[in-house]
């Protein structure tokens, strides 16, 4: 038995695709009706959970003109999902159960940028100015991983473990610093660069036989921080300074995750202090165990995803089919 139970990446991904390509086929009214009657359901709690990260996700109450965007029929003939497939079943899903007519605009891929109207995308910049930057669920299968680590924090080595792709500036100071630190074990697992900080490959069991695991941005947000937070390993990272559907912008410093500075250079001091606190480190491991669990509900996460939908479409004057927003609390 393999010390974190879940499911095989492989099998995962492949599941995961052919649910995507079925649903394009397959008819949307069952699983609406399904989600109405759980909407129903649901307590005076959980509807202002959703409203709360719907409105989360979609920060502004401002209308606005959707036009010179594009409608769903458009968008699945453009054939988007050769490229950026993922992307296109996961926004497409939640979108069919709309009117096909209604508008709207999209940005796939890693960048995280502020549009200057409202957009549907997956990474946002943690500021102020970021209300036209609507986050959606896009690319769940390479971000929404998480796992059921079977180990205890205690049983796990004093070490602190990274590998990714080192070409960041950020990711380079910490191979840089702390590739033959003996409280470390971080190093890049890609051919460009200084081949002294390349090491190979660890899977995510191997990975989680540490206590601290390192999740460092790359051209976005960190994939691994989703995996880590579910564990029972402690995440260890700067503050972030992007954010997606897993509202990396709620996560609390030394709370929920070990903040070092952005160059790292306070890492060992703080390795040293969690060791020496382990009480304070299963805490944070609990705190973020906490936060993953509200993303598990898989129909809260469909309402929550239909409520942003409805609210981008009322707010654009399209005269929306579900009614969702604005959401009584009642």
């Amino acid at each position: 038995m393999t010390p974190t139970q879940r499911h095989p990446r492989k099998n995962f991904r492949a599941a995961y695709y052919i649910m995507g390509v079925s649903r394009l086929f397959l008819p949307s009214a069952p699983e609406l009706q399904r989600l109405e009657r759980r909407l129903a359901s649901l307590s005076p709690t959980e509807r202002k959970r959703v409203r709360d990260r719907g409105d989360y996700y979609f920060r502004s109450d401002q209308f606005f003109d959707a036009s010179g965007g594009i409608n769903s029929r458009e968008f699945r003939d453009k054939k988007v999902h050769r490229v950026k497939t993922s992307y296109f079943l996961d926004l497409y899903h939640p979108l069919r159960h709309f009117d096909r007519s209604l508008r709207f605009h999209y940005r796939f891929g890693d960048k995280s940028f502020i549009p200057d109207k409202p957009t549907f995308l997956k990474a946002r910049e943690l500021c102020e100015t970021n209300a036209n930057a609507i986050t959606l669920k896009l690319n769940k299968v390479r971000h929404f991983c998480f796992v059921r680590d079977q180990q205890s924090y205690e049983s796990k080595r004093d070490r602190v473990v990274w590998r990714g792709n080192g070409k960041q500036v950020q990711r380079q100071a910490l191979v840089e610093r702390y590739a033959n630190h003996p409280l470390c074990d971080v190093g890049q697992t890609n051919d460009q660069g200084d081949p002294r900080y390349r090491k190979p490959y660890l899977t995510m069991e191997d990975q989680l036989r540490n206590k601290f695991i390192l999740s460092v941005e790359g051209n976005d947000v960190a994939t691994n921080l989703k995996w880590i937070m579910s564990s029972q390993s402690l995440c260890v990272m700067p503050r972030p300074t992007r954010e997606t559907w897993f509202m990396e912008g709620r996560l609390i410093p030394d709370h929920h995750y070990v903040q070092v500075k952005d160059d790292f250079s306070d890492l060992e001091e703080k390795l040293r202090e969690c060791m020496a606190e382990p009480g304070r480190c299963r805490e944070m491991v609990a705190n973020a165990n906490e936060h993953v669990r509200q993303f598990l509900d898989k129909d809260m996460e469909s309402l929550i995803s239909l409520y942003v939908l409805d609210k981008y479409f009322a707010l654009s004057g399209q005269a929306p089919r579900l009614g969702l927003y604005p959401m009584s609390a009642a």
